[in-house]
């Protein structure tokens, strides 16, 4: 017994110094642009490289130290290698896939790092640009393993779904402040006097500081809540499980407070459903912020790919459809209304009538999506009929609404267009000379100059794939895509609802340069950590599993 307590205790206090490194992480990523501009992180990599020695120092310490005790042999620290070995059946190929996949996206980021260290002692295009793609990739390579890790553990668990959704507010939300004048963002909102790049001269870009990207990150944190909540409210209670249980972050919380709150009759009762309206309603809380930071990016093409990623995944699980028109209606009608004032008055309103708009708007979304959405699952007939029609039409207004005030964006020529065109076919030139090793970190900023065939800026190429082409060659591109396919299989089986997040990062970065910020890959690297974190809670809750943790084994000797 001392000694499952004590293999316990070490257990949690690696957890916890891992979930401290994913916090770390997010906050890094909020705070310093969406990790763009790597010489702003070289004091963050520095502090970063320093505390994961130090974890990895006190884990092998403890583990040596667990072994002299007597624990030699016994698998007893989780982690993200496999599962207890009582696995049979379907379940057991189940885990063997579950665990082929998590190599596959783990060694994957060793895979490229190692690449770009080759390059480094062979003389690259760039040593410099080489270097920091080195850093960047130790960076990922080190945040994807602790954040499977921390998944896998009950203590972690917690954290991954806990920061995932705090990181989401925070963007939103200070970039919504600085709108109002409440925070100050230099940068936050971005100026142009061309109607082929604002319709309104003014778009927000938050703490990323560029409209585009900053638009793909709201579509990402809002597809995630929005189908989660679809899940929750599509399902009956006694099967919500089978499409991927529980929703992270606040949702999580909310479905313990609500097991909580049950009460059997009088006070109890009357406490159970206070509780239960208030996990409901923090379970809403971030869809109007996500929506109206989207809205106000005006980012074509963040709002092209969330449309396309939740159209593909529509038609796979078409049961979500009608709780997924419930539960946006409200927020997107809200947000629709929030960014005609706001476009209006160019971004530009006083502290006092921005806050009264921005909290009238967000707390009439909260009611009235609540309404809905309980109306969606207990309604039958004539009357769920007319509750979906009343969703419908608010996300009708709402596209009507907004599309009308950018028209001219949309179906006008469009010159971004045509000179990310002209990018592409230069970039496919500079590829073929160095088609299967490419020529190292930052490529084509350093070489574009020299392979333009007119006269143009534009030291980034706006195609993460051919930026990857143009640095690794065919095996690095190679890799990533095999690291995407293992991500998306991994969704696909263990949670389906983050599959629409995860196709906006892919598909968004065929059209911009999203894989220059650090942050778009910690976010690739933490949505599997949500499935992950997901499926082994079901487990976990399921009475016929209470064996489900995944285990780390101590010796190699028994590893798979």
């Amino acid at each position: 017994m001392w000694r499952f307590k004590k293999d316990r205790s070490l257990e949690s206090s690696i957890a916890y110094m891992c979930g401290a490194l994913v916090i770390t992480a997010g906050v890094g990523a909020c705070l310093l642009r969406g990790l763009f501009f790597t010489e702003e992180m070289y004091p963050f990599l520095t502090l970063w490289f320093v505390l994961c020695c130090t974890c990895s120092l006190y884990y092998l310490v403890g583990v040596g130290a667990w072994r002299k005790s007597g624990g030699g042999a016994v698998s007893g620290i989780t982690g993200v290698n496999g599962v207890s070995e009582g696995s049979e059946g379907s379940e057991g190929s189940e885990v063997s896939g579950e665990n082929k996949a998590l190599r596959i996206l783990l060694s994957v980021s060793l895979i490229i790092l190692s690449l770009y260290v080759i390059h480094w002692l062979r003389g690259p295009l760039s040593s410099q640009g080489t270097m920091n793609e080195m850093l960047r990739w130790g960076l990922y390579a080190s945040f994807a393993l602790l954040v499977c890790f921390c998944a896998v553990n009950r203590v972690g668990r917690r954290i991954v779904n806990v920061t995932w959704s705090m990181a989401g507010m925070f963007l939103s939300m200070s970039a919504l402040l600085a709108v109002c004048g409440v925070v100050k963002l230099p940068f936050a909102v971005a100026y142009s006097n061309s109607a082929e790049v604002s319709a309104t001269g003014v778009r927000l870009a938050g703490l990323m500081e560029y409209p585009n990207a900053f638009g793909a990150v709201m579509a990402v944190f809002l597809l995630e809540r929005l189908f989660a909540v679809a899940v929750y409210y599509g399902e009956p209670k006694k099967s919500v499980n089978m499409l991927g249980v529980r929703s992270v972050g606040l949702g999580m919380e909310c479905a313990e407070a609500e097991r909580r709150s049950k009460g059997a009759g009088g006070v109890e009762a009357e406490q159970g459903k206070a509780g239960s309206t208030t996990a409901a309603l923090l379970r809403l809380l971030p869809l109007f912020p996500y929506t109206a930071a989207l809205l106000l990016s005006e980012s074509r093409g963040a709002w092209l790919t969330a449309a396309c990623a939740c159209t593909a995944v529509l038609l796979w699980k078409r049961q979500l459809i009608a709780p997924l028109l419930a539960a946006g209606a409200a927020p997107v009608a809200a947000a629709a209304l929030l960014y005609r004032q706001l476009a209006r008055a160019g971004l530009a309103i006083e502290p006092a009538p921005g806050l009264l708009l921005l909290a009238g708007l967000w707390a009439g979304a909260l009611l009235a999506g609540l309404w809905l959405c309980r109306r969606q699952r207990s309604a039958a007939g004539t009357a769920r009929a007319a509750m979906l029609a009343l969703a419908a039409a608010g996300w009708t207004a709402a596209g009507i609404a907004v599309l009308l005030h950018v028209r001219e964006r949309i179906t006008g020529p469009s010159s971004t267009v045509s000179a990310r065109g002209l990018f592409y076919r230069d970039a496919w030139r500079l590829a073929a000379e160095a088609p299967w090793l490419g020529r190292g970190g930052e490529t084509w900023r350093h070489a574009y100059l020299a392979a333009q065939s007119r006269p143009y800026v534009g030291s980034q190429v706006h195609n993460g794939y051919l930026d990857i082409l143009l640095n690794l060659g065919f095996v690095g591109l190679a890799a990533i895509l095999l690291m995407l396919l293992a991500a998306g299989w991994l969704l696909a089986t263990k949670s389906p609802r983050l599959l629409p997040p995860f196709l906006v990062i892919v598909l968004h970065s065929v059209v911009d340069f999203d894989w220059s910020y650090g942050l778009f890959w910690l976010l690739l690297f933490w949505l599997p950590a949500l499935a992950l974190a997901e499926d082994k809670q079901k487990h976990q809750s399921a009475p016929t599993h209470p064996q489900s943790e995944t285990k780390l084994p101590i010796q190699s000797t028994s590893t798979n």
